[in-house]
């Protein structure tokens, strides 16, 4: 997953070009957040610190509001760690994110194919 800035836009992406549902976490630079769900690639106006979540990964954007502090998960920010994938915050600065995104991988298939239940998978 990937996020990047495209005019007075944020656009959550899947580094695959897949189409993924995501979920984004946006904040306001008061504090307040609210949460938009949709699929990849998904425009969203400009916040000052977004947190996106797909599946077990995620990402983030920007620097979160000094006032905010705890874990963001995928329904809100939490005072301790409820659930995973999150992105823990304090005092304006991103302490951690968990679990941490180790690389990713493409896969470049051409063709499906069914047999007796099983999928075939054809490259090149």
């Amino acid at each position: 997953m990937t996020i990047y800035r495209e005019n007075n836009y944020l656009v959550v992406d899947c580094v695959e070009k897949l189409i993924v549902r995501v979920t984004v976490v946006c904040f306001n630079g008061d504090g307040s957040h609210f949460i938009v769900e949709g699929y990849t690639p998904l425009k969203i106006n400009y916040y000052p610190f977004i947190v996106a979540f797909s599946g077990s990964s995620v990402k983030y954007h920007g620097k979160p509001p000094r006032n905010i502090s705890g874990y963001i998960t995928s329904h809100g920010t939490y005072s301790n760690p409820v659930e995973h994938p999150y992105v823990h915050v304090d005092g304006g600065l991103v302490l951690g994110v968990n679990p941490s995104e180790a690389g990713y991988f493409t896969l470049n298939i051409k063709k499906l194919i069914v047999v007796n239940e099983t999928i075939l998978m054809g490259g090149r």
